[in-house]
């Protein structure tokens, strides 16, 4: 397994410098692919064209930056939090699935103490592998909260 230190394209804005190790042996997809893209590959198709829409990407990580909505026990042990992408506030209220997408993201039992000191509302970062988009939205597997991006 390979590492860099790399500095996010947007540390410099903020005046930080913030490094986190990259492994190499993952596969990302690019920047341009976000939980909303994803989830507009099944806006117009059936569950079953849109899911092969999502096998290009599927077993490839991303990075996903979002609001807590909730936390959850998975019944195989660890956590999953439901993470809303998007504005939400006032017109999540009105318009519901218009103006979020929602973020399912499934971490192992590594990461119990940092997620259960999670409250809704927070807002976080991580990095997870793309798996499925379920009714309640894009599911990424072995995730790890990462420095803001």
């Amino acid at each position: 397994m390979y590492f860099a230190l790399i500095e996010p394209p947007d540390a410099r804005e903020h005046g930080a410098r913030i490094t986190e190790p990259i492994d190499f042996t993952r596969t990302f997809v690019p920047d341009t692919v976000t939980p909303e893209f994803l989830a507009s590959l099944y806006h117009g198709h059936t569950k079953e064209e849109g899911g092969k829409l999502l096998d290009l990407y599927r077993g490839k990580w991303m990075y996903a930056r979002g609001t807590v909505k909730n936390v959850n026990d998975f019944e195989f042990g660890g956590k999953h939090v439901t993470l809303q992408i998007g504005p939400g506030g006032f017109l999540d209220r009105i318009f519901g699935d218009l103006t979020d997408t929602n973020v399912i993201a499934y971490f192992d039992s590594t990461w119990d103490d940092q997620i259960s000191a999670l409250h809704g509302g927070d807002r976080i970062s991580i990095a997870g592998n793309v798996d499925t988009m379920s009714n309640d939205g894009l599911v990424l597997q072995s995730c790890e909260l990462r420095s803001p991006r």
